[in-house]
């Protein structure tokens, strides 16, 4: 058996298309530290580095027939880590999306109808407590919880200054805090 580590990278290459395994397993540990090592640079995974280097390898020897040479080797297998890097890149981002997304998303489960209940009284609880505010601090707070406008707009709408729809809402706020401060809530 011919000695392959005296062998140049592309007759290595050309002996592994002509189905010699001797030749793909000198490539493999010829460039597998080497290829470790690049990807653990981008990704700090010596776990990661590792199954992005096997998955080049087995690329590699799959593709074998059809992978035209047009750089080295090397550059070659450096390139396709590099790729592999992105993709598990771009994995971890579409699933930290995905995660993210699920997080803020209301659940689609339907209502337990003790949950309604609790959810109407609730509602009715809140609706007595402000309705026992005063007019203009009832309406700033209406406006800003239940219409979701901005203080700013809130300001304008009810010509008042801005300063002024604070005080109404943190009178407000502070009513509906002291009313419910004793009640558990479980919702």
């Amino acid at each position: 058996m011919p000695n392959l580590q005296d062998k140049s990278d592309r007759e290595l290459f050309h002996l592994m298309v002509l189905d010699d395994e001797a030749a793909f397993n000198e490539i493999y540990d010829r460039y597998w530290k080497v290829l470790c090592y690049a990807a653990y640079k981008r990704v700090k995974s010596t776990v990661t580095a590792e199954e992005i280097v096997q998955e080049v390898f087995i690329s590699l020897y799959a593709r074998r027939y059809e992978i035209q040479l047009e750089v080295s080797l090397l550059a070659y297998l450096k390139r396709a880590v590099q790729y592999k890097v992105y993709n598990v890149y771009r994995d971890m981002l579409m699933r930290e999306r995905f995660l993210e997304q699920k997080a803020y998303e209301p659940e689609k489960q339907p209502m337990q109808p003790d949950h309604l209940l609790q959810r109407k009284e609730l509602r009715q609880s809140i609706d007595d407590v402000t309705n026992t505010l005063p007019d203009k601090c009832r309406d700033v707070f209406v406006m800003s919880r239940l219409e979701e406008l901005s203080h700013k707009e809130i300001a304008d709408k009810l010509h008042i200054a801005i300063s002024t729809v604070k005080k109404h809402l943190t009178k407000a706020l502070t009513t509906l805090r002291r009313e419910f401060s004793n009640k558990h809530l479980d919702i």
